[in-house]
């Protein structure tokens, strides 16, 4: 079937995206669709075609059909819905009813084969005329139908309670729409719908007939709690500022259909004011002036307004674009005031509403006020010079009639004037015309701001409104000025006595008149006037002054005199006569002397620039020492006169070496002297002519000591003290160790040396010209070593007495030092008979020599003698290993008289004596026997006696000694006396009382 809207009906289409203002759109499509088995969309693209009354192209019953076509997409899913709304048209049942994909492909809807058939029929939507196709695939389907009937839907709108359409306060295109239900279960798949109607547009233009202009859908409400009541704002869009609409809220179901028994909500509201959006209409001007304009309009156009015009705002501007006049006034129309004749103005206007101020009329109406007759030229016009400034002219003039009476606007005067001839030396020949005043009713001014004697024409022109008359002009002249101070002032020639100075004329425009003459003036430094005098104009500008004091300075200035007077003075010059004083000499230098560097300086200069007022007698020559050594400035050095010579050079000596000489130059004449010319110069280096002081030990170890020492004094070093030579000595004064520091430090460590040996150290200062003289020598000892040694030798034998030993040993020579020697003995011996007696150590002394004797020891007994090298005179770590030796004591004679005789067996005439060994410790020797004597008894008491034998008695080899002593009397008593011996010799007697028995 063909259908044309080209003769009625309309055709819409609209796109949709997602987004918080289609939401409930995609909603209601996607509800739809998923109703269907298997399908679950969630769409993001919705496209809507809508014809409506759209007849068959040729059809003359005028058959009208409505239909509307979505089209569906989820980027992967497509489907087409057909809501086939009102078909009036009939017939062509042959072609059935489908559509066409655009590939080819076309489909038909099977059953369907008379168009009024369409929305009467159940779709596979369960809705009267609606269908869903899915088109993505290769063949499209129609989708498997989910409802046989339309869904049957529980009231939902006739259980509202309160119902309401408000303003948006704060949005003049917006109104609100609430509604509360009563409690209860909400029917499924119901949207709420919203339509409205415009009845008074602008409160200006009531609507007899109102159409429906559009619906929204509010909201979708398949999740409304059970038992939950509450309000449900919507916005209605769209609208137009201050305009009444009644809107409508209805509620359908998914086909479509009106719920609720067709019931349909309604309520009406106002929406609020907005500023206009067109300016007022009509604007004319009315009445046009000379100076003044009356204008009229009518109202913003209905639609515009957007409110209730309150006033309106006007401006007026001048074809310059000033703004003239503005203003506020209630009505429409206004007359502005104030306006110049025959001027172009722009006129603007705006309406205002409580909400806001509207455009402005664009383009502006623009308007031209009446002209006026030009006015006739001034008379009587006079321009003259003004006698007290030259910089003013006088002018004046008559003025003509008014020509335009009726108008309040009075005659003003344009005053303009042009340079002609500047200073009476520079004919101007295009002048440049300036303008003094615009706008004056003054007939008589002052023109200011003019140049001194020159020529100048000016014009006065009357003027009206912007009409202006004819100009009239005069000539005249400003009077003379006094020219200003001359430049370029210069000195070309110095002599002794005399002066010449030049100066630039004064140029064109500057002299403010003629020039007549030049005055010049000649000062002193304290102000006071030498000479003065003038040089007329046709002389050069120059001027010689003579009869000048030499060597003096002067001031000199000039100035310019025309018919108005003397000028200012020009910048002051100063110049200085020349001297009679002699010019100081050049190029002034000072080397070392070659013959002898280190104590004199050669020093040379060039002759002075010639002084034709000074004949020069000599050159002084005077110096000074400014630093000493290059280590000791002079601040206050003392100046020595070397002389005066007619030489261009001079040999300064006897100087220090290495040391900075400042030197002068003056040169002389007989009766003055010049400045002084300065130079220095710095003796070369010489060997020290002192030592380094202060020379001290730092450090002392066994094997090394360390020194350190002060400069050599600042005035003996001679140079730049570059390193130290050291020499080491031994005690017996033999250098055994020199050479150099290596440095200019002043600290040096002396290595290789012995322990406790003793050395004497010098050091001495070394420059690049050679060595110094050696500092005293200083005496230190090496330490000891911090690991002894142990002796060696040790040798001990015995002394003349028995009871002591003589002990000797030597030290190693690597192992120089005082160092003292502990002696320790004990007993391993005693007397040759008792072994191991003490083993105990016992210390005899601490000695500082190698040998010594120890005394009071036991007899016949064997010592381990032991020597230890002590460290720090103690007993203690680090001393050195002990070194022992064994020797036995001489015998001696036995020191106690014998306790070991053991039995004296006696007969009748006869006695055995029996003497056992000897207790160990009393033999002091080896008991080599004993010697008896038996001494008769007169009587027991009695201490007499006689001898009656004598003898020895050996020690066997047990030790036990036995003698028998017979031819005695029986019954006798006697005395015993036997004593002990050694190969020392025999001890004291021990008595002994026997008897012999008697007999029978």
């Amino acid at each position: 079937m063909d259908y044309s809207l080209k003769n009625a009906g309309a055709g819409y289409y609209r796109s949709m995206i997602r987004d918080s203002c289609t939401e409930n759109q995609f909603l209601r499509v996607e509800n739809l669709l998923n109703l269907f088995t298997g399908v679950t969309v969630s769409a993001s693209w919705i496209f809507v075609f809508t014809y409506k009354d759209a007849p068959y192209w040729n059809d003359a019953a005028g058959l009208k059909n409505s239909w509307q076509c979505i089209l569906v997409t989820s980027t992967t899913e497509s489907y087409v819905i057909f809501d086939w709304h009102s078909m009036e048209r009939t017939g062509g049942s042959s072609d059935g009813v489908g559509f066409h994909k655009g590939d080819g492909t076309t489909f038909k809807v099977p059953g369907i084969t008379d168009y009024t058939l369409l929305d009467t029929t159940l779709g596979n939507t369960g809705c009267n005329g609606l269908r869903v196709f899915r088109v993505d695939t290769a063949t499209p389907y129609e989708l498997t139908p989910a409802l046989s009937a339309p869904p049957a839907v529980t009231p939902f709108l006739s259980t509202v309670t309160t119902f309401g359409v408000s303003q948006d306060a704060g949005d003049s295109s917006k109104l609100m729409v609430s509604f509360t239900p009563a409690p209860g279960s909400p029917p499924a798949a119901v949207v709420v719908e919203t339509e409205y109607e415009l009845t008074n547009r602008d409160q200006c233009e009531p609507i007899t007939c109102p159409t429906t202009l559009g619906s929204t859908s509010i909201e979708h409400y398949p999740c409304l709690c059970s038992g939950s009541s509450a309000t449900y704002p919507s916005e209605v869009p769209g609208l137009e500022p201050n305009s009444d609409y009644t809107v409508y809220v209805y509620a359908v179901d998914q086909c479509g259909d009106l719920v609720d028994s067709n019931t349909v909500l309604s309520g009406t509201a106002t929406t609020v004011e907005a500023a206009p959006t067109a300016p007022p209409d009509s604007i004319m001007n009315t009445v046009v002036g000379c100076d003044d304009a009356t204008f009229t309009w009518i109202d913003v156009p209905c639609g515009d307004r957007n409110g209730v015009i309150t006033g309106y705002d006007y401006i007026v501007y001048d074809s310059s674009g000033t703004q003239v006049d503005n203003g506020n006034i209630a009505i429409k129309t206004v007359t502005v005031t104030s306006l110049m004749p025959g001027t172009m103005y722009t006129f603007w206007v705006r309406a205002k509403t409580a909400a806001g101020d509207g455009p402005y009329n664009d383009p502006p109406l623009p308007f031209t006020t009446a002209s006026a007759t030009p006015p006739s030229g001034v008379t009587g016009l006079s321009l003259t010079p003004d006698s007290s400034d030259a910089t003013q002219l006088l002018m004046s003039w008559t003025s003509p009639a008014h020509p335009f009476p009726s108008c309040p606007i009075p005659l003003g005067f344009i005053v303009t004037f042009e340079l002609t001839n500047r200073d009476q030396c520079e004919v101007i020949a295009s002048p440049i015309q300036m303008t003094f005043i615009t706008d004056t009713t003054d007939v008589a001014i002052v023109i200011t701001g003019l140049e001194p004697y020159s020529t100048y024409t000016a014009c006065v022109t009357p003027m009206l409104g912007s009409v202006n008359g004819p100009p009239e002009c005069d000539m005249a002249t400003t009077i003379e000025a006094v020219p200003i101070a001359p430049d370029g002032v210069t000195n070309s020639d110095l002599q002794c006595t005399s002066l010449i100075f030049s100066w630039n004329p004064i140029p064109c425009g500057d002299r403010h008149g003629d020039i007549t003459v030049y005055n010049y003036f000649l000062h002193d430094v304290d102000g006071n006037l030498v000479d003065s005098g003038n040089i007329v104009v046709s002389d050069p500008t120059t001027v010689e002054i003579v009869d000048l004091m030499p060597g003096t300075t002067f001031v000199f200035s000039v100035a310019a005199t025309n018919g108005a007077g003397t000028g200012p003075s020009s910048e002051t010059i100063s110049v200085t006569t020349l001297s009679a004083l002699p010019n100081p000499v050049q190029d002034l230098a000072g080397t070392p002397n070659p013959s002898n560097p280190t104590s004199s300086i050669l020093v040379t200069w060039t002759a002075p620039i010639p002084n034709p007022c000074a004949f020069i007698t000599g050159y002084l020559v005077e110096y000074q020492l400014t630093n000493r050594d290059q280590c000791q400035p002079n601040i206050y050095p003392v100046k020595v006169t070397s002389g005066t010579t007619l030489k261009l050079n001079r040999t300064l000596t006897i100087l220090e070496p290495n040391s900075i000489y400042t030197f002068f130059v003056t040169t002389q004449t007989m009766d003055d002297m010049s400045s002084v010319e300065t130079g220095n110069a710095t003796t070369i280096e010489a060997a020290p002519t002192s030592a380094p002081v202060d020379l001290a030990i730092l450090e002392i170890h066994p094997t090394s000591v360390s020194f350190c020492w002060k400069h050599i004094p600042c005035g003996d070093r001679n140079g730049e003290i570059i390193d130290y030579m050291y020499e080491v000595c031994d005690e017996s004064g033999v250098s055994v160790s020199s050479g150099s520091v290596g440095s200019p430090k002043e600290a040096y460590v002396i290595k290789d040396l012995l322990p406790c040996a003793d050395y004497s150290f010098r050091i001495a200062g070394k420059t690049s010209a050679g060595v110094g003289p050696f500092s005293a020598n200083i005496s230190v000892t090496a330490a000891p070593s911090p690991s002894l040694s142990g002796v060696e030798d040790l040798v001990v034998v015995e002394d003349e007495s028995s009871t002591s030993l003589q002990v000797s040993w030597t030290y190693p020579m690597s192992t120089r030092c005082p160092i003292q020697f502990l002696v320790e003995y004990e007993l391993l011996n005693r007397e040759q008979c008792e072994i191991g007696c003490s083993m105990i150590k016992e210390q005899h002394a601490i000695v500082s020599s190698s040998q010594l004797t120890i005394e009071l020891l036991e007899q016949f007994s064997t010592y381990r003698i032991y020597v230890t090298p002590l460290n720090d005179g103690s007993n203690g770590p680090g001393n050195g290993p002990v070194r022992f030796a064994t020797a036995t004591t001489g015998e001696g004679v036995p020191l106690q008289l014998p306790s070991n005789v053991i039995s004296t067996e006696a007969g009748s005439t006869s006695i055995t004596i029996n003497v056992g060994s000897a207790p160990c410790g009393d033999r002091n020797g080896e008991i080599v026997g004993y010697r008896y004597i038996l001494i008769g008894l007169a009587s027991f008491q009695s201490d007499q006696g006689f001898e009656v034998a004598q003898g020895l008695i050996d020690v066997n080899l047990n030790g036990i000694s036995s003698s028998s002593i017979s031819n005695l009397k029986p019954c006798y008593t006697y005395e015993l006396r036997i004593a002990a011996g050694t190969n020392a010799g025999y001890g004291e007697y021990e008595s002994v009382i026997v008897s012999t028995e008697t007999t029978g």
